[in-house]
């Protein structure tokens, strides 16, 4: 754990915002030679947290680094790997991903490779209108089953979030009070937590 939050603090240094829902993964990756930094703190339920690492070396591989934390949970690091085949494209295509979560089996997700497809639609929100997306995949291992999740836009920078991991039910909203940083409000099980997305392109 300590590892981690030193590694934490290292990327905080040049950060900028992040590529998943809440839990789910989508259909794209990171930006090639970008680091993301994610977190989530619980108000409600000392102790309990969400926090995530990723960084992209090649275009659509992402490698990342996470916690999660809960009461009965031990907590500790694990590892997820993504490879985009390829991007979503608005009223077009969708994009697709295959990957990893939990590669050593530390959350009580427990790990499972994935497909996942994201499709995207420009929506009449503002002047200019905002992507929506809208995400479904399966996975296999720990957990069997489809996942889902929306990002729905209700104006040019506030979006309501929703999933469902196959096994907990997710929602929150996000607020993008400047380009690239992206706070977080999400309900999971009881427990309210709030925190961040940013990331970095080097």
């Amino acid at each position: 754990m300590r590892a981690f939050s030193t590694l934490v603090a290292f990327a905080v240094g040049g950060l900028a915002f992040g590529d998943r829902l809440i839990d789910v993964p989508i259909g794209r990756t990171l930006p090639k030679d970008s680091v993301q930094i994610s977190f989530l703190e619980a108000t409600n339920e000392s102790g309990s947290h969400d926090r995530l690492i990723a960084f992209s070396p090649l275009q659509g591989v992402e490698f990342a680094a996470r916690q999660r934390m809960r009461p009965g949970e031990s907590g500790h690091t694990t590892f997820d790997f993504a490879y985009n085949f390829v991007s979503p494209v608005s009223s077009v295509a969708p994009g697709i991903s295959v990957g990893l979560l939990d590669a050593l089996n530390e959350t009580v997700d427990g790990r499972r490779p994935y497909i996942a497809t994201t499709f995207r639609e420009l929506l009449q929100v503002g002047e200019k209108g905002s992507n929506g997306e809208a995400t479904i995949g399966f996975q296999f291992g720990h957990i069997s089953s489809a996942f889902v999740g929306v990002s729905l836009p209700l104006s040019t920078n506030f979006r309501l979030l929703t999933e469902h991991n196959g096994n907990r039910l997710s929602a929150g909203f996000e607020l993008e009070p400047t380009k690239g940083l992206k706070l977080r409000t999400v309900t999971q099980e009881g427990t309210l937590l709030f925190g961040l997305n940013y990331i970095h392109r080097f």
